[in-house]
């Protein structure tokens, strides 16, 4: 191993033949590699020496893997290639992350209110925070930046009137741009796609496809829009903001009821009910309706999950990739995590099935009045790390309304799947096969539960977005109370320089 700051370092302190640094560069490195982050750091204020071995980027990168990846604890979906990070930046991650695992932490508020009602928030890439607002005279869509403060508060770095008040959005960034699918249902009914540009050195808002007719945005992927309504009804469709075509999804007798959710994958789109999931095939030119599982219990509220997970193929088997995603439901009686799994058919002709199985559960909060119930479910990047709001339904009733953020394990104990009634055989779209059953020593643990006075108040139509790569929480309500809860610290420079930035194309 080269390690010629070290060497330089080494020789500014005296060595005698007893001393530790005989052992060599190479040997004190794998012996540190065992030390805590913790110890590190105090091993750190030593020397000189010590105080340069402990940067050394080889360590980081092993204390990388050991605490964080193999530990599943939440990195940065959208963090820089591991290759491009320093040494510096590689311990930033470390620390931060393991921050955020923390049981009973408390985030640091800050309040940076608005004075119109806040419709939607988004946080983007850990670096922006996109609130949607409105009032009796004109909607605005504002940026805000973490990195970038002003009297301790996110600064505003964009706004641009919208056409209405905002229902519903979700965002993705591409690697050429941001792109924002906005939902309008006044003074008329229509999603407006939009992207950030910058313009002479200005960052502003730039329309690039509207659609007419399509309400109630689900999911957003690459070119895709996932909606619930087009027109008067309630009809799943798929809108392509580019090409600007709108393909229906077919309705079973058997689902899906009201969409209130949608995953977008390359071919597979599944929409989320009250007591359903309905999968569907979106690969070829029309969608093609797979099947409809019948859930258990039933939902009020869901969060499908950033990103789902791929399988590798079986040796042996086709080259088509089974295909799992992750549901976060919350209702009346509490909360559960829920993963869909697609299950390879042996005949590689027939199209692929699907079940659902239970990760975790939680029963209603203990202790509290009936009125008080889990809603805004969201799942972090990382899908293990959760975040909701108990929000009591009676506005008199203010005392349990708080913001949870908690986590759930899988890797200990696998959930087992349950079949369709003829594993051999693909299930008719009606005949779709769930479970409640939930796998023994997989449950939640909570983060925190916070209460504190500065919240916004959470009677009063909330919205929320959470981000566990950063730890951050970002709320509004319908007062006009905007506020950024970091449980993690401050989103300095250090930090922001961990992660790739968010593409601006530069216009004339």
């Amino acid at each position: 191993m080269g390690h010629n700051s070290i060497l330089t370092a080494k020789q500014m302190v005296f060595v005698n033949d007893t001393s530790i640094h005989r052992l060599g560069d190479d040997v004190l490195l794998q012996i540190l590699a065992q030390l805590s982050p913790d110890d590190l750091v105090s091993l750190r204020k030593t020397c000189r020496y010590f105080y340069v071995l402990s940067r050394s980027r080889y360590l980081w990168h092993h204390i990388l893997s050991r605490e964080v990846i193999q530990e599943r604890r939440p990195l940065p979906s959208y963090r820089k290639p591991i290759y491009q990070l320093g040494s510096a930046q590689l311990e930033t991650l470390v620390r931060r992350a393991l921050r955020l695992d923390v049981p009973c932490q408390q985030p640091t508020i800050t309040k940076f209110g608005s004075r119109q009602s806040v419709q939607w928030i988004r946080l983007i890439h850990g670096q922006w925070v996109l609130v949607a607002t409105t009032d009796k005279q004109q909607s605005i869509l504002t940026l805000y930046s973490l990195a970038v403060t002003e009297n301790d508060k996110p600064s505003l770095i964009a706004a641009v009137n919208l056409a209405g008040p905002v229902s519903s959005g979700e965002i993705q960034v591409h690697d050429d741009r941001l792109v924002i699918a906005l939902c309008y249902q006044s003074p008329r009914r229509m999603v407006q796609v939009l992207s950030v540009q910058d313009r002479d050195g200005q960052l502003e808002f730039a329309t690039l496809s509207t659609f007419e007719g399509l309400s109630h945005i689900r999911s957003l992927r690459n070119e895709l829009v996932g909606c619930a309504v087009y027109g008067d009804t309630q009809s799943p469709c798929v809108a392509n903001w580019k090409t600007g075509e709108v393909a229906f999804l077919p309705i079973s007798p058997d689902g899906p009821g009201q969409c209130l959710a949608m995953a977008l994958r390359e071919d597979i789109c599944v929409v989320a009910s009250s007591s359903s999931l309905t999968i569907y095939s979106i690969s070829k030119s029309a969608p093609e309706l797979l099947q409809v599982i019948q859930l258990a219990h039933s939902v009020g509220s869901v969060s499908v999950s950033a990103e789902c997970e791929t399988l590798q193929p079986e040796e042996g088997a086709s080259a088509r990739q089974p295909t799992r995603m992750l549901l976060f439901t919350a209702s009346s009686v509490g909360i559960n995590v829920l993963r869909l799994r697609q299950q390879q058919p042996k005949d590689i002709l027939m199209p692929p099935t699907f079940s659902v199985d239970v990760l975790a559960e939680e029963d209603l909060k203990r202790g509290d009045v009936l009125s008080s119930k889990p809603s805004l479910p969201h799942f972090g990047g990382s899908t293990s790390r959760l975040s909701w709001i108990y929000a009591p339904s009676s506005f008199l009733d203010r005392s349990s309304a708080s913001l949870v953020t908690g986590r759930f394990a899988t890797r200990d104990s696998p959930p087992v799947a349950v079949p369709t009634a003829d594993p051999a055989a693909p299930a008719p779209p009606s005949q779709g096969a769930a479970t409640n059953a939930t796998p023994s020593g997989v449950k939640f643990e909570i983060l925190s539960e916070c209460k504190d006075v500065q919240l916004p108040s959470l009677h009063m139509m909330p919205v929320m977005d959470y981000d566990d790569g950063t730890g951050i929480v970002a709320i509004g309500n319908g007062l006009g109370e905007l506020v950024v809860c970091n449980y993690g610290g401050p989103v300095g420079a250090d930090v922001a320089e961990c992660f790739m930035r968010i593409p601006v194309p530069v216009v004339g």
